[in-house]
């Protein structure tokens, strides 16, 4: 509730206590020089009229004196950007200020809402470095401020359009609609933004339109709106914007002229709106603002901890006889509602009449005070205290490192200070001579010059910019700064001050040529360029616009990001730009989708970055049209997708082909195999052999494809496990001791070093590279030895790398074929080609694989003494325990039990069937056979089997459709199941024990591997 108001004896006994206490100082008094260093300045945004300043100081000085008696107020200043905001107006408060402050110490500069915190922001450094900034307002953008550091703090009030919208809802249910009125400046724009973001559900239960007036205050038009509306319509006004002048908007008599227009409520969102024909609202109070922005200069100057930045909220404040005008009971408020009378009491109803006399009887007490005061003071030595002061201002004058000069009524420079006298080369024999203000100023600015003076000279202070010329001849830029001299009532001359403002004008100079630079780089810039701020175009150059198909004057103040962009792609930007805001390094960069002006898709590729752009934050950078290079990227992209449908085509290919080629294949080796078991000549068997190798060889080349294949493809994984080191060389050795040995070759085994016992690696992969170089090692060696040798470095903790080398004692490799003999489909030359035979691909697979186990692979050799191919790997050592499986020994014989054993062999290939049926007799099994995976069905309806050997290709039901079909219909107690393929491809066996298979071979079907397999699936 306001203060009470006080009755008319009070006031009268107020006015005869003011008369004493004046009278007292007066006679006390003495001459104040303004030279003292105020501690707290406090910096206002807009014109001391304005009600919203007035109660931020109210609310500030009374808490800053109830926090510490007796103690002088701040100095305050009124910048008044609301009726000035001109950046030239801005700089000669930086030069006012800058005479004013700079180099004073300060402990606080309290500074009110945006304009001030911008300007303080932007000039800290130069006029109070060392002073504890302390900001209040509803309209601050901290994102600009480092509010981390440890002298500054804040308070914010944010105004609640949603929260008074809510509240005239409640109040009036059957509200369609609400004419928000809104002034046309900055904090309109702001509070129009606010709008767009309230919720959904808000916008879906009313309309709401929206009216701003323009700054010339014609309300014509607004007014015929107001009264237009009917009684399913609500006003809320946001106007803000306060001044006398005819320039700009009284709000508060605007508001009231628009709720004496109005048949329907009126409500707002400042306090100070209150009694000018609001109901009330979720209102904004200047008074709050200043008394936390006190309390917070309170805790600073005394050394107490404060908050980083307090937020608070508008309070819901209404107007007891607005209420009452439009039959709103108070008991329909919201809970923590304040309800305001603001009708005048009594004393008020007759206060001009009080005033009136009060200010009569006043008038003639101070009148006789005053004399009497006047006359103690020139019997108490009035000249005496005149002529310290007159002492005081002389001696600061000479110490000022400015120019400081007086001018009698003829405009004569009767004082100048010693910084003066060296600026411009005079001396004071000079000023003796007589010296004319004129004489110092270029004769350009003379008729300027002399039409200030005679302007301070008639008591209006002047500033105004001046080019000065020292007794050389030589001039420079100044501010003159002039206020007259009055004594006695009548204006002697003038003081004033010269402001050296060379450097500023080179700075100036410098950035305009920079700024000139930049113009003509941009404007013949290939490149797009652009400036955003408040998400409007405050920049863009030709370049930019053509890639949108406009001009850029179409383009600059009018459109944004959100004429061009698609939701997504401003959403990602929006969110890029908060994420930079809250302190991500690195550029802004994005790839957006445009559309021109004829509605045809661009592709832009942007670059930006933060930056400060007429004191505010903007994002500036550059814009690329890759339109052409999308259309590329998409032509490549469909070739890509083309060539991968091709490498899946091949890789089907090769997977029927191995299916085609290993399907006979296995017939041809599994009956070799079958009848060199029987009795047969030396000759015969010699044939068959020969057969059996040759069908081998060829099994090995179509694997080396196979092999390459997957590779190339990237289709190949490599397993971790832990595996004896020592065991796989051996067994790499044991694969080709028999060709050694035929040969008459010594094979060696040399490990050096700490080699790990155990290591986690793909020992089959590794086992598959010493393979094939030792192959090679006997194939190109007709006599002397092959070595094998490793070795271990440790790299990291457990990490090694392993060295192998295969040294033999060959035919060598020339320099000239190195270069190829990693290479794929190459040979070390034709004739090496013809005489040993090989598909070129064993040294390219192995180089591959070495690759995937993180290891290279090299060769030295010296043709005609032989070579040293060397490869490395990188593993761990392994501390688990290897558990070698060791193959079963069995007797040749079959065990007794093998006959009562029932197997069923699926298989469509006739002679497959055959020989299969041959191969399970050789072991002693007898075995029923069927041709498709519905025949396996059937039979095992009519029959129960042990064990079944399922071909996985073949016609109406294949294999894999006919085991997970018996694993359904036999859940628990079925058949042991054996995949028979001739697919070879990476995954096919994954494939196999997915569908519920036991165990899987590979055609062609070696006998031997067939008995483990059957060994294995009865044993387990």
């Amino acid at each position: 509730m306001p203060p009470c108001k006080e009755h008319l004896g009070l006031s009268a006994g107020l006015c005869l206590a003011i008369c004493l206490l004046i009278l007292a100082d007066l006679g006390t008094i003495s001459a104040q020089a303004e030279y003292g260093r105020p501690q707290i300045l406090i910096l206002n945004s807009y014109s001391e009229d304005h009600p919203w300043v007035h109660d931020e100081m109210r609310g500030f000085l009374q808490e800053y004196h109830r926090e510490f008696p007796g103690a002088p107020d701040p100095a305050i200043e009124y910048m008044d950007c609301m009726q000035y905001p001109e950046k030239e107006y801005q700089r000669q408060l930086l030069d006012l200020y800058r005479y004013k402050y700079s180099g004073k110490k300060l402990d606080q500069v309290v500074v009110f809402d945006s304009p001030a915190m911008d300007f303080a922001l932007e000039n800290r450094e130069e006029l109070f470095p060392e002073a504890f900034i302390i900001f209040a307002g509803t309209k601050i953008d901290t994102n600009a401020m480092d509010l981390h550091q440890t002298n500054i703090t804040g308070t914010l009030q944010k105004t609640d359009i949603a929260g008074t919208l809510q509240a005239m809802l409640q109040l009036h249910p059957h509200t369609e609609h609400i004419l928000v009125v809104l002034d046309d400046t900055e904090i309109g724009d702001a509070l129009r933004d606010g709008l767009d973001e309230l919720s959904p559900s808000l916008k879906d239960n009313l309309s709401l339109s929206v009216r701003q007036i323009p700054q010339d205050g014609n309300t014509s038009q607004l007014l015929f709106s107001v009264e237009a509306l009917d009684n399913n319509s609500l006003v809320l006004s946001g106007l803000f914007n306060y001044d006398e002048s005819d320039a700009t908007i009284n709000s508060s008599e605007a508001t009231a002229m628009i709720g004496s227009h109005s048949r329907v409520a009126v409500y707002g969102l400042w306090d100070f709106q209150l009694g000018h024909g609001i109901v009330g609202g979720k209102l904004a109070s200047g008074r709050v603002l200043g008394e936390n922005a006190a309390v917070l200069a309170a805790k600073v100057l005394n050394g107490d901890k404060t908050p980083i930045m307090q937020n608070l909220s508008a309070i819901l404040q209404f107007d007891r006889e607005q209420l009452e005008l439009f039959g709103i009971s108070e008991s329909s408020l919201q809970l923590g509602s304040e309800v305001i009378d603001l009708r005048p009491s009594i004393y008020e109803r007759y206060n001009s009449l009080i005033l009136a006399l009060a200010t009569m009887l006043l008038s003639i007490v101070l009148g006789l005070v005053t004399i009497s005061a006047l006359n103690i003071r020139q019997r108490s030595g009035t000249d005496k205290e005149l002529r310290e002061s007159e002492q005081k201002y002389r001696e600061l004058s000479h110490q000022l490192p400015q120019t400081t000069f007086e001018l009698d009524a003829l405009g004569n420079l009767v004082f100048i200070n010693r910084f003066g006298c060296q600026v411009l080369g005079y001396a004071h024999d000079d000023l003796a001579a007589g010296l004319h203000i004129l004489q110092i100023v270029a004769e350009d600015d003379r008729e300027k010059m002399s039409d200030d003076v005679n302007l301070t000279m008639q008591g209006n202070a002047q500033a105004r910019e001046h080019r000065l010329k020292k007794k050389d001849g030589s001039t420079f830029p100044a501010i003159a700064y002039s206020i007259p001299i009055v004594k006695e009532g009548k204006t002697v001359g003038l003081r004033g001050i010269f402001l050296d403002i060379t450097e500023r004008k080179r700075t100036e100079l410098a950035l305009k040529e920079s700024e000139n630079k930049f113009r003509v780089l941009a404007e013949e810039s290939p490149v797009g360029v652009y400036i955003v701020q408040d998400w409007k175009f405050k920049y863009v150059n030709p370049r930019f616009a053509e890639m949108f198909g406009y001009n850029v004057e179409e383009m600059i103040f009018k459109m944004g990001p959100k004429d061009l962009a698609t939701e997504d792609d401003l959403e990602k930007i929006a969110i890029s730009i908060q994420n930079k805001i809250v302190g991500e390094n690195g550029p802004l960069y994005y790839e957006i989708m445009g559309t021109t002006k004829n509605g045809d898709s661009v592709y832009i590729q942007v670059f930006g970055s933060m930056t400060s752009y007429e004191s505010r934050q903007a994002v500036v950078g550059t814009a690329l049209d890759i339109t052409e290079r999308k259309h590329i990227e998409e032509d490549l992209m469909r070739a890509k997708d083309a060539a991968e449908a091709a490498a899946r085509v091949k890789s089907e290919f090769l997977a029927n082909m191995s299916h085609e080629i290993r399907t006979p294949m296995n017939a041809v080796i599994g009956m070799t195999s079958i009848i060199l078991e029987t009795d047969l000549n030396s000759e015969q068997k010699e044939y068959l052999e020969t057969i059996k190798n040759s069908g081998q060889a060829l099994l090995t080349i179509i694997n080396d494809i196979l092999d390459f294949s997957r590779i190339d493809r990237g289709k190949i994984d490599m397993e971790c496990r832990p595996f004896k080191l020592g065991s796989c060389i051996e067994e790499a050795l044991n694969l080709i001791s028999t060709l050694a040995l035929q040969k008459g070759l010594r094979l060696h085994y040399t490990a050096e070093g700490e080699i790990p016992e155990t290591i986690a690696g793909d020992e089959s992969r590794v086992r598959q590279v010493l393979v094939n170089l030792l192959s090679n090692a006997v194939k190109f060696t007709k006599e002397g030895e092959i070595e094998v040798r490793a070795k271990a470095s440790r790299l990291v903790d457990d990490d090694y790398e392993i060295q192998f080398s295969v040294r033999d004692t060959g035919i060598g490799i020339s320099q000239e074929t190195k270069s190829r003999l990693f290479q794929p489909f190459s040979q070390a030359d034709a004739s090496t080609s013809r005489k040993y035979g090989g598909t070129g691909l064993g040294l390219a697979i192995s180089k591959r694989l070495v690759g995937l186990m993180g290891g290279r692979i090299w060769v030295d050799s010296v043709e005609g003494k032989g070579s040293t191919f060397s490869f490395t790997i990188v593993a761990k050592r392994s501390t688990i325990p290897v558990n070698k499986v060791l193959p079963i020994v069995t007797p040749r014989d079959p065990p007794k039990q093998s006959r009562e054993l029932s197997i069923l062999l699926a298989e469509d290939n006739a002679v497959n069937q055959r020989m299969a049926i041959l191969m399970l007799k050789k072991l002693g099994y007898n075995a029923d056979k069927v041709a498709n995976g519905l025949e396996v069905l059937l039979a095992l309806e009519s029959k129960s089997y042990d064990l079944i050997l399922m071909d996985v290709q073949m016609p109406e039901m294949d294999g894999l459709q006919a085991t997970r079909e018996i694993r359904r219909r036999w859940p628990s107690g079925g058949p042991k199941i054996v995949a028979l393929t001739a697919h070879a491809i990476a995954g096919d066996r994954e494939k196999c024990l997915e569908a519920g298979m036991d165990d899987y071979l590979c055609k062609p079907i070696n006998i031997e591997d067939l008995k483990r397999t059957l060994e294995r699936a009865f044993l387990n």
